[in-house]
């Protein structure tokens, strides 16, 4: 069991966000797999596009659920999104250490809604370095196809694309 770590008021420190070619990621891994990208002349965005997988609605009956020590009466479920890492012409790449049940979830409903879409891209999701490294040889082999695939509108599902602020 991996503790978590604390300062000296024994406050629990949150991770530090990094910062490469002025964009800052949530995971070392992330600035590796950013940086092989950048190394191999590789174009992509990165978390510039958020997939909700399932709108969010209002629950008519009651619910009271747990928040924290209280219980609390919910009739709004908010939606489901998920933004992937990384984003190129015809493929995804999510950088994943840790593969959490709610990420096996995000991925497997991601996967879902992209197989009713015209959208096809070669989906990745690798954990540590060597795996990065392998996406990035496919990457390179695929891009001789030459073929663009651009993001659509998904029928009935929404893409937000964020724009700089």
């Amino acid at each position: 069991v991996r503790r978590k770590k604390r300062n000296k008021f024994g406050e629990e420190t949150r991770k530090a966000k990094l910062t490469y070619r002025g964009i800052t990621y949530r995971s070392l891994l992330e600035v590796y797999c950013a940086k092989s990208l950048f190394n191999n002349q590789i174009k992509s965005e990165y978390e510039k596009y958020t997939f909700t997988l399932m709108e969010g609605f209002d629950w008519p009956e009651t619910s009271l659920e747990k928040y924290g020590k209280k219980f609390k009466q919910v009739t709004h479920c908010r939606p489901i999104k998920y933004t992937p890492d990384f984003v190129g012409d015809n493929w995804i790449i999510e950088t994943k250490g840790m593969r959490t049940d709610s990420f096996k979830m995000k991925w497997k409903m991601f996967k879902n809604l992209l197989k009713g879409s015209k959208y096809r891209p070669e989906l990745y999701a690798p954990s540590n370095q060597r795996e990065v490294n392998q996406v990035i040889e496919l990457i390179k082999q695929n891009s001789n196809d030459n073929t663009r695939r651009v993001l659509p509108k998904l029928p009935g599902k929404s893409i937000h694309v964020k724009t700089a602020s």
